[in-house]
């Protein structure tokens, strides 16, 4: 499990889909995630469980982001990399947060 997880990645919505559908702009990467396992129940012919999942993404863009040829080319990127970072605004990355709660199992 170990081995599975550290070589994990979290979501990233930039393909074309997302890019027509608007996921690209409000979401485009999960910056954090945790999932929390609330409850499980073993059964003689199986088991369940409820995961929490939560994940946070944030609206800022960074160095990588505005080299990137894509977004460098929207004068909007472009701009609120600006604004981000001059000293007389320095306006913060605004948070995405979701959560949802899944029950899962095998009978």
């Amino acid at each position: 499990i170990k081995t599975n997880l550290l070589s994990s990645h979290l979501a990233k919505f930039n393909n074309l889909e997302d890019r027509i559908n608007g996921l690209g702009i409000c979401v485009h990467n999960i910056a954090a995630q945790k999932i929390t396992l609330t409850n499980l129940q073993k059964y003689a012919m199986g088991w369940s469980t409820t995961l929490h999942f939560a994940a946070q993404d944030h609206f800022g863009l960074d160095v990588a982001d505005i080299k990137n040829k894509f977004y460098r080319e929207f004068r909007f990127f472009r701009i609120w990399f600006f604004l981000q970072r001059h000293k007389d605004f320095a306006f913060k990355p605004f948070f995405t947060n979701f959560n949802t709660v899944t029950r899962i199992g095998a009978y």
